[in-house]
């Protein structure tokens, strides 16, 4: 795994992909122009074992189109996308 970049779960809808749990939650906080108490509900960094086990659903689920979070992480880096960035909500 990228060592340089997390993810970390925001609220019981959004994930961040951020270098620091800080900068994500910044990043949320700005990007939502919410105040953090609000927004963020006792953020935290998801472990790889847990990366290995949340599903990225590339369409509607059930499809079989889904990855997991790991894989997804390795893709968008490997694309080069600049962090942080939103990196999975349920709401989509």
């Amino acid at each position: 795994m990228n060592k340089k970049i997390k993810v970390c779960h925001m609220n019981d809808f959004d994930w961040v992909a951020a270098k620091t749990l800080k900068e994500a939650v910044d990043w949320y906080v700005d990007s939502y122009e919410i105040p953090g108490d609000e927004c963020c509900d006792d953020p935290c960094e998801v472990s790889e074992a847990r990366l290995r086990e949340l599903k990225f659903y590339l369409e509607y689920p059930g499809k079989g189109n889904d990855i997991s979070f790991y894989e997804r992480l390795q893709n968008i880096i490997k694309e080069g996308r600049e962090f942080p960035c939103l990196f999975a909500s349920t709401e989509w």
